[in-house]
């Protein structure tokens, strides 16, 4: 659980027996690696769906998470925000995936830029306590999270 899927923190509970004992190394059984996860592919109606969302959106906003760079997928969110030219927010663990000085970074107007978004696309991020729950007064009520 601490390195497949959504990474984080794992805690583990061992008996004093366990965590004091010894064990011959010849009777240690290693478990095979957990492959990857497949691929995410979204039906081709879905991402349509985003792009009009997005299209329209009076003010949108794209919040970059950790879950982009665990994903090593840095280029391909660099491209986007270059291409589209949707202002982005980092979370603290989404930090470098894109620059805090690319042109379209709202970092200096976080505040303003989360109470006012009609529109936010959350990518490699949950909406926990660092991002307020997705709750007003940190959001607008009617605000759309994709």
């Amino acid at each position: 659980m601490a390195v497949y899927g959504n990474p984080g923190p794992t805690y583990i509970e061992l008996t004093q027996d366990v965590l004091y004992g010894t064990v011959l190394r010849s009777a240690v059984e290693y478990l095979p690696k957990v492959s990857p996860l497949p691929a995410l592919e979204l039906p081709e109606t879905t991402l349509r769906q985003i792009i009009d969302k997005l299209k329209n959106a009076k003010q949108p906003l794209v919040i970059v998470g950790k879950g982009v760079a665990y994903s090593r997928a840095e280029e391909v969110m660099r491209s986007f925000i270059s291409k589209t030219n949707l202002p982005f927010l980092a979370t603290p663990m989404g930090k470098g995936v894109v620059s805090d000085f690319d042109k379209n970074s709202a970092n200096s107007a976080r505040t303003f830029v989360l109470q006012n978004a009609d529109v936010i696309l959350l990518l490699g991020a949950r909406l926990n306590w660092i991002l307020h729950f997705g709750l007003p007064p940190r959001f607008r009520a009617d605000v759309q999270f994709i």
